[in-house]
Order: C-alpha cells, then structure tokens, then sequence
C-alpha cells in the first residue's frame, strides 16, 4: 500500500482479498487526514494499518499524529535514526523522543 495514492486505489487492493495488513504511506496517500480515512476503509475489509514511514523525520511526525487515532494500527514502521541522527532531530521542535520503544509525541 506504500505506493497507492488515494483511497480509490487502495480499496482495489482491498477488494482482491490478497492482503494481511495495508502499509500506508502518510507522504503519498494524501497525508494525514487521508491515511485516517483509508485506515478506516482498511478496517471494513478486517484489516490491520502498519504505516509505511521512510520518508524522514517531518513525515514521521505526521504519520505518528494519524496512528493516535487509527483503531486498526498494527504499528509505524520507523526508520529509528532520529535519536542519534543530530540533522533529524534540527528539523523538529521539539526533537523526536522515543521511550521504551514508544514515539513520544508533543502535545
């Protein structure tokens, strides 16, 4: 799913049945509001989301935003280099923070 581009697209991947979870790409599919709403087509098929995410800290922070209330979350994927990675880290503020294995997310 990291590659569909709107629900529409995605839904047609839903329909062939061939799927086990849907990996959505909060950068392509039409950001944060969009991957919510796919999420929840996801879920009428009795599918789990893992969102796709290697596409860099500014994107991390906006899918990380969407799974807070994403029911059907599996997990992120993260590309885990923010916390050691300084420029990463320069692009946010506040800085990407990760506990025991958890994003933390600013309020």
């Amino acid at each position: 799913g990291e590659l569909t581009c709107t629900r529409q697209e995605a839904k047609i991947l839903f329909d062939s049945g061939a799927l086990g979870f849907f990996q959505s790409e909060v950068g392509t599919n039409g950001g944060i509001l969009e991957t919510i709403k796919t999420a929840d087509l996801a879920e009428t098929y009795g599918l789990r989301v893992a969102t796709h995410n290697w596409c860099g800290p500014i994107i991390t922070r906006a899918a990380s935003h969407a799974c807070l209330v994403i029911p059907n979350l599996l997990f992120q994927e993260y590309a885990g280099g923010a916390p050691i990675d300084a420029w990463e880290n320069e692009l946010l503020v506040p800085p990407t923070r990760i506990e025991k294995g958890h994003l933390v997310l600013p309020d």
